[in-house]
């Protein structure tokens, strides 16, 4: 159970990785770059796990098409380049 402004490292740790894996999917999937991320835009609800929620897309861009020319992959809330033959996905 979340208490207010406490949170323990191992779910600081979880939190993080599904922040980055949102973003990542932001990035590499969708091609959009939020440019307003702050604690106040991160919802985090809990009901039988741990959500996270990213909010206020009111700065979000489109990613340029000279962006899209270079190839990323998220794997696991990891962004890298791909190896041959890896999806982007």
């Amino acid at each position: 159970m979340l208490q207010p402004n406490i949170i323990s490292g191992p779910c600081c740790r979880e939190l993080l990785s599904m922040m980055a894996t949102a973003l990542a999917f932001l990035h590499v999937e969708v091609w959009v770059v939020h440019h307003d991320v702050k604690p106040g835009n991160i919802l985090i609800a809990q009901h039988k796990s741990l959500c996270v929620h990213l909010a206020d897309f009111g700065l979000a861009k489109e990613l340029c098409l000279c962006a899209r020319r270079v190839p990323f992959v998220a794997v696991g809330g990891e962004i890298r380049q791909p190896v041959a033959g890896e999806s982007r996905t």
